[in-house]
């Protein structure tokens, strides 16, 4: 009898490793390049954290090895800090693009961050753009959300 409460199939991945950052890693390489291959985006939601950080690191590992390209890769960040300027130390987009975006090959047309310096009379026309532009590209293949343990 199964004496666990967990509905799916769970791994635990020790703190001491980095296979869960290398695991997430290689299925996000996966997606790239199955979609580069069909000649289609992959649409990437990213966030910030300590977790998702050693993810970055990882696909910049296999950038700079040749063994993913993110030419056809469009981002999107989870969200931003409003009124906090973009390169503020706190700002998910300087977090983001320190940590994946300027090390890689994605094309600036596909980097679609949150402007937190948007008046706020301007507000929502901006995200309703912003809404427009996921939508547009029909669904995202991967979300990356904060990872933590509690």
């Amino acid at each position: 009898m199964n004496n666990s409460l967990e509905l799916l199939p769970v791994k635990i991945y020790s703190d001491e490793t980095n296979e869960l950052a290398e695991e997430v890693a290689r299925v996000i390489a996966e997606d790239i390049e199955r979609n580069n291959a069909l000649g289609k985006h992959t649409v990437l939601a990213l966030d910030t954290g300590n977790a998702v950080l050693d993810v970055y690191r990882e696909l910049v590992a296999l950038h700079e090895a040749n063994k993913i390209d993110f030419a056809n890769t469009m981002v999107f960040n989870l969200y931003e800090y409003y009124e906090i300027s973009k390169g503020h130390p706190f700002s998910v987009r300087k977090f983001i693009e320190d940590g994946l975006l300027n090390k890689i090959n994605v094309k600036q047309e596909n980097i679609h961050l949150l402007d937190s310096t948007i008046p706020e009379a301007k507000m929502d026309e901006y995200t309703k753009k912003y809404d427009d532009t996921i939508k547009a590209v029909s669904y995202t293949h991967l979300t990356l959300p904060t990872i933590c343990s509690v």
